[in-house]
């Protein structure tokens, strides 16, 4: 690397990385995939919510309704 002030930059950076994943040859069943940190219960919670948004929407509507019926 050069630094803005044209002077040359050497650093070294030493990674150990494990021989489980270093194995070339290594047959793996499935793929796992670091990002996946759903549960079944957070369907139930993304299920209430969306019931949750219906029942206001509803309550709205009526709110609305009884509003033009007095006018």
């Amino acid at each position: 690397q050069k630094t803005v002030f044209g002077k040359d930059m050497e650093s070294s950076v030493f990674v150990k990385i494990p021989a489980d994943e270093s194995n070339l040859f290594a047959m793996e069943e499935t793929l796992v995939n670091p990002y996946q940190t759903r549960v079944v219960l957070d369907y139930y919670k993304d299920l209430l919510f969306y019931f949750a948004v219906a029942l206001v929407a509803l309550l709205f509507l009526e709110w609305i309704l009884h509003i033009t019926d007095n006018m």
